[in-house]
């Protein structure tokens, strides 16, 4: 029964996406707004001259080429020193530009994977049993966390996961709360422990 509930589930998520794709293929097709994002429908008029009205009386416009003053030494070493400029980091994309715990475990993309990396680590530790987590398919394993930690100043932070069910040597489930402890500096879940909540 479980098999044929998850195949149910991929053939879903599949057709779920085939429609998605063939709805987004037909709005942009059809969306009258997008008009003037099409190449096809711009005539070839003089660049920068309007090239007629778009729905909704504004009007289309073609890129115009950049000016040929522009182009003078000084103006080179700008576009240069601007190109060579490392990005400024932020905490979505690096979790040192995180100012706490709670920035990280709500901004850093990485927690994904943290949090994938620490359900991984408790079913391959847990020894007897299987482990029921929270959520759809688990999804909401390792959403809570402690804020006991100086981060980013030390990379380390407890993810935990409230409301587990694990299975004991009778069959039986019992309700437990899986604690995580995730380096983000080495990128691996540390260790796992399990708690009666």
């Amino acid at each position: 029964m479980s098999l044929k509930l998850l195949w149910a589930a991929i053939g879903a998520m599949f057709l779920w996406i085939a429609i998605g794709r063939s709805y987004d293929a037909l709005w942009l097709n059809t969306n009258p707004a997008l008009e003037d994002r099409r190449p096809s429908q711009l005539d070839n008029g003089s660049a920068g001259a309007p090239t007629g009205n778009a729905p909704g009386g504004a009007q289309k416009r073609m890129l115009e080429p950049p000016d040929a003053s522009l182009e003078g030494a000084a103006t080179q070493q700008a576009v240069q020193e601007h190109a060579l400029a490392p990005p400024t980091p932020t905490c979505k994309t690096d979790w040192h530009a995180c100012k706490s715990v709670e920035d990280a475990m709500n901004n850093f993309d990485g927690v994904i994977t943290a949090r994938v990396k620490c359900k991984t680590k408790a079913d391959d530790e847990n020894q007897i049993g299987d482990i029921k987590w929270p959520g759809l398919w688990g999804l909401d394993a390792f959403t809570y966390y402690s804020n006991d930690s100086d981060f980013p100043r030390s990379p380390i932070i407890i993810m935990i996961t409230k409301n587990a069910q694990k299975q004991n040597q009778f069959g039986a489930y019992l309700h437990v709360d899986v604690a995580c402890s995730y380096d983000f500096s080495a990128n691996r879940a540390l260790g796992v422990t399990f708690q009666a909540p």
